[in-house]
């Protein structure tokens, strides 16, 4: 998947139970959507089961993209319930708009704003990844309602990875998302893994 690091591209190696996104790929998103469904959930659920599926991850595909990922991932260990989790990947480089990159702690004061919506204040480590210096902040926010008549908000839970990488000038964010309750130990540690492992190529 391209990133905004001209010539260069954001890679994390694909979890187990993971679905890459296409996001800014061309081509039949519902074709492509269809085959991964039917590939995951074949002889084991009913035809409108793998609809449903093929529609989330339509859904989640157009999702990442609209918040502007160069990287996307679904996580759906049990394609029948859903998706369970996302991860994705923004990538900055100085532009018109931007001149100049933000230091890592200008980043992380952003995120533990009152704008960025934690309902706690966030947890804050600071540290080094392979890639370069990082931040890990762990925070919940509230979802928005699924519909209208389904006026409970829910909680997101967050692992974001804010990297300034030493070979590139550039500031890489990782942010690894689930509802509250489904899967929260098993996702840490992904996240914990993939920011061990994610490179530029």
């Amino acid at each position: 998947m391209t990133a905004t690091v001209t010539g260069r591209h954001v890679v994390l190696p694909l979890p187990n139970d993971g679905i890459a996104l296409p996001v800014g790929e061309k081509g039949d998103l519902s074709a492509w959507a269809e085959s991964v469904a039917h590939s995951r959930m074949a002889g084991e659920a009913y035809p409108e089961e793998i609809a449903a599926f093929a529609d989330t991850l339509v859904q989640a595909t157009a999702d990442s993209a609209e918040r502007g990922a160069t990287v996307a991932i679904a996580f759906a260990p049990y394609p029948r319930t859903g998706e369970s989790g996302r991860i994705e990947v923004r990538d900055y480089v100085p532009g018109p708009q931007m001149p100049h990159l933000p230091e890592l702690t200008d980043v992380v004061d952003w995120f533990t704003s009152p704008i960025a919506g934690a309902t706690d204040p966030p947890e804050v480590v600071y540290g080094e990844l392979p890639l370069g210096p990082a931040a890990r902040l762990r925070f919940q926010v509230l979802a928005d309602p699924k519909d209208a008549d389904d006026p409970d908000f829910g909680i997101l839970k967050n692992a974001v990875f804010i990297v300034r990488p030493r070979e590139f000038e550039c500031l890489v964010v990782m942010n690894v998302t689930w509802a509250a309750g489904v899967f929260t130990e098993e996702l840490d540690q992904l996240a914990d893994q993939l920011a061990q492992r994610m490179q530029i190529q």
